[in-house]
């Protein structure tokens, strides 16, 4: 989006970093299934007019599936790892963060929002403690 502030795409990125890790995280616990996230990064025409920066993630091919939101939503999915993990996220945390819109294929994960305590950081989908609040 041309109008959209690029600093959004950048917070983007970071929290797709921030999941990826909590992720490495959770993997060695020795879960039923392990959960990834896409590695997602940012590309700058510089050749183009207005030089516009876009978001890029490697193409998942499957059946895509949105698992939760960042207000409360779960899918009627049968489904545990995807709201385990963002529990975890928040244990592991000490509740200072709770990683949620969790949505890909299987268990390969993308575009996640993440709700911090003091709801500082992270774009305008962290809610805070009223989003964990949802969650829970």
């Amino acid at each position: 989006d041309p109008k959209e502030d690029t600093s959004t795409y950048y917070v983007d990125v970071e929290m797709q970093a921030f999941a990826r890790r909590v992720a490495e995280e959770f993997n060695k616990h020795k879960p039923p299934k392990r959960v990834e996230f896409i590695d997602a990064y940012l590309v700058r025409c510089v050749e183009r007019r207005n030089q516009p920066l876009l978001a890029v993630e490697p193409f998942m091919k499957g059946t895509y599936i949105k698992h939760s939101n960042n207000y409360g939503f779960v899918s009627d999915e049968d489904r545990n790892t995807p709201q385990a993990f963002s529990h975890f996220s928040y244990c592991v945390s000490k509740g200072e963060y709770l990683i949620c819109d969790i949505q890909g294929v299987n268990d390969l994960y993308t575009d996640p929002q993440i709700h911090s305590k003091d709801g500082k950081g992270f774009g305008k989908g962290n809610l805070g403690v009223e989003g964990m609040l949802k969650f829970f």
